[in-house]
């Protein structure tokens, strides 16, 4: 039996500026350009989106950027509802949290209590959740899953890859 398409999916295009966005940031809007029917806009709602992370503009400046770009928010900041709308995901590093692959069962209960509570916490507020370094294992990438994880950042695309075709056959 064929699967049915899941129009509930779409494509978000996380880029990971490390350095000098406001030098970057142009460049990548205009190369953009000629895409923008394609990208996550009023005029295509199934688009891709396209979110800005790592070395980003404050906050206050998001908005100064075309329909189209989207940056990726950290659960302790605040927005104003315009600056929120230019928010595509909630981000964080798994280390705020502790070690998730801890022996000592307590403490990885405890990390995993509050990577719960920040993925509720995101959601609250619409928005989707992302944790960075993460453990490289299909352990891993199944106790974030359960938790409520939407987006996974791994350093191992083969193993998570192998990963989520399992989860998907």
């Amino acid at each position: 039996m064929a699967k049915k398409e899941n129009k509930s999916r779409k494509l978000l295009l996380l880029i990971d500026v490390k350095a000098n966005h406001k030098k970057l940031l142009p460049i990548l809007i205009e190369k953009l350009k000629p895409y923008k029917k394609y990208l996550n806009q009023k005029l295509n709602k199934s688009g891709i989106t396209i979110a800005i992370s790592g070395d980003r503009p404050l906050p206050n400046e998001y908005v100064d950027y075309p329909k189209y770009i989207f940056f990726d928010g950290r659960i302790e900041e605040e927005f104003s509802k315009k600056i929120d709308r230019k928010i595509a995901l909630i981000s964080n590093s798994i280390a705020k949290f502790g070690n998730l692959m801890q022996n000592d069962t307590s403490k990885a209960i405890d990390t995993e209590k509050k990577i719960k509570k920040f993925v509720i916490s995101s959601q609250a507020r619409g928005k989707k959740t992302r944790l960075w370094g993460t453990p490289n294992s299909e352990i891993a990438y199944n106790k974030l899953s359960n938790l409520g994880l939407v987006y996974i950042g791994t350093d191992s695309l083969a193993s998570f890859a192998n990963w989520f075709q399992k989860i998907n056959r």
